[in-house]
């Protein structure tokens, strides 16, 4: 007869005591316990703490509770029977970087052969709960689980930044290498605030010397199978990044056999603003629609900045990734009106010149490049002022902003049309499409006495005119600065 028992004691993990019998059998010159050889065998645990086991889950979990089982075994070796209780009380789950605490937790589970089957679960969020029932096994060596869960109004985030209580069921099993998780749940109350940013993080490119380097991803053991339906209810807040807004609406997020999550449904704007270049614009009406990819749904928003004569705001159509943003406004008006009445709440004007210049950045800023520098164009030429583009730091066989209604442009010879760094050069095109005589301009309306009076933006021949601005610049600050590209610098950008 073989006969054992262990003893273990800790202040940490609690007390173990453990209890097993069996017989020898002496077979082909050896010792050793044959399969049919009698199984007995007992296991008492009794833990008061198990705050240890949050140093498995991570930094910044705890874990509280205490938990008592007991577990017996009889049959023989090659065919055991199992029977067993675990009962837990107090449990705890506290993670507060993400704002999750769940308290007054108690656990009741059964072991029956090789099933664990999960009677009972509950735990408190906020003034809601949170219960489960379910099992978990062996079915010819695969894990196979199945749980059930019930949320009444739980609160399942509690930061002031990120809060949320949400009710509904769910189920998780896991069969035949798939996960699959379904469930309908409804946010009672929400209140999300968006982040300013991410935290700064090194490229992927980077290699830090001495440290070894990251492992790459391995592909998942069980493919995901999702099937979950999202109810935002009545009381769901969006805050953050200028937006402030209540949501309302529903969808439903499927997946199969660890695809990319695919999304049907709409989610919609019952009210709220958006807050830009210090006004604040009301949501007339926004419109998120899922029909396919969950990263790329359809926006239809319309916002606007109420109470004046011309309410002027944008519209945003197109997808989240590849957005088309527009001028819209209330009665319709010139976009550069739009624009000014949106940012500066009057129309063009007597618009100074540092209102202009905030014109134009919003202009950068809310629309796309080829169609905010149109529009640049058409606010500049209402003002009665050229667009002049710096494009010494881009090529122009690449950007070519006189297509885009630029005025004057100044290119690098050195950097694009050398390259070799032999020698230093610039030039400057004229498009001859801006009106010199528009008023704005005193050195080309008032007589320039050096050419005996001529006004260059009015005198010239008309076929002229259109290029008063790069006759001056040849004559003039020729003349008085010397500004002529070397001859020799000539020669090696044209080789």
């Amino acid at each position: 007869h073989l006969n054992g028992r262990l003893e273990v004691a800790g202040t940490t993990l609690g007390n173990l005591a453990a209890d097993g019998a069996s017989t020898l059998t002496y077979r082909n010159g050896a010792w050793g316990i044959a399969g049919e050889a009698p199984l007995r065998g007992a296991v008492k645990a009794d833990m008061p703490s198990l705050a240890w086991t949050g140093l498995l889950l991570g930094n910044g979990v705890s874990v509280g509770g205490s938990l008592a089982a007991t577990f017996s075994a009889a049959g023989t070796f090659a065919a055991p029977r199992f029977d067993g209780e675990i009962n837990a009380q107090g449990l705890q789950l506290s993670f507060p970087a993400h704002g999750v605490q769940l308290s007054e937790g108690r656990l009741q589970a059964e072991l029956r052969d090789d099933t664990l089957l999960l009677k009972s679960l509950t735990l408190r969020g906020g003034d809601g709960s949170l219960s489960g029932k379910g099992f978990a096994g062996l079915k010819n060596g695969v894990p196979v689980l199945q749980i059930a869960l019930n949320a009444d109004k739980l609160q399942a985030l509690g930061r002031p930044d990120r809060h949320l209580v949400v009710s509904g069921t769910s189920e998780i099993a896991v069969q035949e290498r798939r996960v699959r998780v379904s469930g309908n749940l409804k946010a009672d109350q929400a209140t999300i605030e968006l982040t300013k940013g991410d935290a700064p993080a090194l490229s992927p490119d980077v290699v830090v010397l001495g440290r070894p380097p990251k492992a790459g991803k391995k592909g998942l053991p069980y493919a995901l199978v999702l099937d979950m339906d999202f109810e935002l209810g009545e009381r769901f807040r969006l805050k953050g990044r200028g937006l402030d807004a209540r949501l309302a609406g529903a969808v439903k997020v499927r997946s199969r056999d660890g695809g990319m999550p695919t999304a049907t449904g709409s989610i919609r704007v019952a009210e709220g603003s958006y807050a830009a270049y210090g006004q604040r614009l009301v949501i007339e009406r926004g419109i998120v629609n899922f029909s396919g990819a969950i990263d790329d749904p359809a926006l239809n928003i319309v916002a606007l900045r109420k109470n004046q004569p011309v309410e002027a705001g944008v519209a945003i159509g197109g997808s989240a990734l590849a957005p088309r943003i527009t001028l819209v406004s209330n009665p319709t008006v010139p976009d550069s009106e739009k624009l000014s009445w949106l940012v500066l709440g009057h129309g063009l004007d007597n618009t100074s010149g540092a209102e202009f210049s905030l014109l134009q950045t919003a202009a950068g800023a809310l629309l796309a490049r080829g169609e905010s520098a149109t529009l640049e164009t058409r606010i500049a030429h209402a003002a009665g002022v050229p667009l002049i583009v710096d494009s010494t730091f881009s090529t122009p066989y690449l950007t070519r902003p006189i297509e885009h209604g630029a005025d004057v442009v100044v290119h690098s010879l050195t950097k694009w049309f050398g390259g070799h760094g032999t020698g230093i050069g610039g030039i400057v095109v004229d498009a001859g499409k801006f009106n010199w005589a528009a008023g704005r301009h005193p050195l080309f309306t008032k007589p320039d006495n050096s050419y005996h009076g001529l006004r260059w933006g009015i005198d010239l021949p008309a076929p002229l005119l259109p290029l008063a601005y790069i006759l001056r610049m040849r004559t003039v600050p020729l003349r008085n600065l010397g500004a002529c590209i070397a001859p020799d610098n000539s020669w090696m950008f044209l080789q």
